[in-house]
């Protein structure tokens, strides 16, 4: 169950993903550490920013991946910590200076509302928007932000 949790929101089912979080908590509390990025992601995306957080600071930010500082950084951002989410980001981006919006959520593996969301959590956070002209090519999906191709058109 731990492996499916953060495909439900991309079958529109984002508040399914958080309560199979719970139900997976109540059944083993000492859950692997790998599960904190599924969990994490789950609660994100059914708006649970309390929830996301209570699991994200249970590991050390020496073990993030660019996900679970995203996740943090837009939770406490969700949450009206300014201060903290921008903070946040500057880690990020010192562990993953290329890290932007577009990059983020270019990939293909995202569905059309778990990008929206991101996308305005992470504007919210303070991410830059734009990715850099070498970085176009990895974006997948070819979904570029409006302020980014009118930069660029400049």
């Amino acid at each position: 169950m731990t492996t499916y949790i953060s495909w439900a929101s991309t079958f529109g089912q984002p508040e399914r993903g958080a309560d199979l979080v719970d139900q997976v908590i109540r059944l083993n509390p000492d859950y692997p550490a790998w599960a904190t990025g599924p969990f994490s992601y789950a609660y994100v995306m059914a708006g649970r920013y309390e929830d996301a957080l209570r699991i994200l600071e249970q590991q050390s930010p020496e073990n993030y991946n660019r996900f679970s500082w995203v996740y943090r950084a837009v939770s406490n951002a969700a949450l009206g910590r300014q201060e903290e989410a921008k903070a946040l980001v500057a880690k990020t981006l010192e562990r993953h200076p290329d890290l932007t919006i577009e990059t983020f959520t270019g990939g293909a593996g995202w569905s059309d509302k778990e990008r929206e969301l991101l996308l305005g959590a992470m504007r919210q956070a303070g991410f830059p928007a734009c990715a850099k002209p070498e970085q176009l090519e990895d974006i997948e999906t070819g979904i570029r932000l409006p302020e980014c191709t009118a930069a660029a058109a400049e």
